[in-house]
């Protein structure tokens, strides 16, 4: 007989109740949230990993506020909790100026005990660059990938990989310009796969299946990182809204995805071209890098 084994609320991210009393009109409750979960994970021993953002607000503005919380298979309790930050903390109760939406978009446990984490934001004074542990204090290892050739950029990432124990992170890049990562996937030697979003100049490497796309949106993208998070493989995907990476074998992944364009898939096509406006996307991968 199926049944309901526990169940756990969320509420996201917490905030001094009188400072929140002060700024907010009164509000009576020690956070300030509307989560939405972007991934859902478990890891080998069932851990429980939860990621996305909160519809929150600092004393000025609305912000969302990134979250990652790990729980108990058992009951549900809180192992570890990351990237949560109080929106009403710092200078003039405004996250000290730091108020770029920011999200966790996904979170991949590895066999170590790592996690790899995408982040994405709407600006630079983003909480991108700060310690998984909220604490203040900056990431532990500088970001590898390029800056921005412009003063505002508008929707751009970061992966991080982070010490599922302590909150260490123990390195990081930057996904774009431009780009932000929807899920990831660990491979063999550390390495890594992403797979995301682009809405600007993006960066292939020489290998890439496609170098330029015939549209403006949408654009996915693949790329395999280093263990230090050095670009070793990057190509677009042009026409596709991609969901979800699976790990469906040592070395294999499946890509869903939604096409949005009449657009012919970039590897040995089963149909050169689709039925429809909008239709099911489905590419299978194999890892065959040292």
């Amino acid at each position: 007989m199926a049944g309901r084994a526990w169940k756990k609320d969320i509420y996201t991210p917490p905030v001094n109740p009188e400072v929140a009393r002060q700024v907010k009109q009164g509000w009576p409750l020690p956070h300030y949230s509307n989560p939405r979960t972007h991934r859902m994970r478990l890891d080998k021993d069932e851990r429980i990993y939860l990621c996305g953002w909160s519809a929150s607000a600092t004393s000025k503005e609305p912000w969302w506020a990134p979250y990652l919380i790990t729980l108990d298979p058992n009951d549900g309790s809180v192992v570890m909790k990351a990237y949560e930050y109080d929106p009403m903390s710092g200078r003039d109760n405004r996250m000290g100026g730091t108020v770029a939406d920011t999200a966790v978009t996904c979170v991949a446990p590895a066999e170590d005990g790592n996690l790899l984490v995408g982040l994405l934001a709407d600006g630079g004074n983003t909480v991108m660059g700060f310690s998984p542990k909220a604490d203040g204090s900056p990431f532990d290892t500088a970001a590898k990938g390029d800056g921005f050739p412009v003063k505002l950029v508008h929707w751009w990432g970061q992966v991080h990989r982070v010490d599922g124990r302590i909150r260490q992170g123990l390195g990081s890049a930057r996904i774009g310009p431009w780009g932000w990562a929807v899920d990831l996937a660990p491979l063999p030697g550390h390495k890594v796969l992403a797979l995301g979003r682009c809405n600007g100049p993006f960066k292939v490497t020489e290998d890439a299946w496609c170098s330029d796309s015939p549209i403006d949106n949408p654009i996915a993208f693949l790329r395999v990182c280093s263990a230090d998070f050095d670009v070793l493989f990057s190509t677009l995907i042009p026409g596709i809204v991609p969901f979800e990476v699976a790990t469906i074998g040592p070395a294999r992944f499946a890509v869903a995805a939604r096409a949005e364009q009449v657009a012919p898939p970039p590897k040995n096509p089963l149909m050169e071209r689709s039925p429809g406006k909008t239709d099911g996307y489905l590419l299978i991968l194999e890892y065959v890098g040292e």
